[in-house]
């Protein structure tokens, strides 16, 4: 019998040695697939990071865009109050312009009448 339990616990061993190596194998095989699926779910993370990343980007340049289009209203509304007040100078300007050369003809005018009786006083004392 001490042979028996000797052959069952060589036999025993030899069933725990195959199961250990197993459990080894099976051990690798799992963490070699865990890695794979943690390498996945980096690359994953990292194209959910990246499509982030470029949609705030997108984002950033539609903020831009507006920012620029509401710089160049505002500096297009600046404009136009300076071409208004730039236009009301120049109608006042022309304004007096007109005025003046009202005086200049009346002057004009006055001059020749005064050229007139200059010249018949000056034929009266003649």
């Amino acid at each position: 019998m001490p042979y028996a339990l000797n052959t069952m616990d060589i036999q025993v061993k030899m069933v725990l040695k195959q199961r250990k190596q197993e459990l080894k194998f099976r051990k690798k095989n799992l963490k070699y697939r865990i890695q794979n699926i943690l390498k996945q779910l980096n690359l994953q993370e990292e194209i959910n990071i990246n499509q982030y990343l470029e949609k705030q980007q997108l984002q950033l340049q539609e903020l831009q865009v507006n920012q620029a289009k509401i710089i160049g209203d505002r500096i297009m509304v600046q404009r136009v109050a300076e071409l208004k007040e730039i236009q009301q100078k120049v109608q006042f300007v022309g304004e007096r312009i007109k005025k003046l050369n009202n005086i200049i003809e009346l002057q004009i005018s006055l001059n020749e009448k005064q050229d007139q009786i200059f010249q018949f006083y000056k034929q009266m004392l003649e």
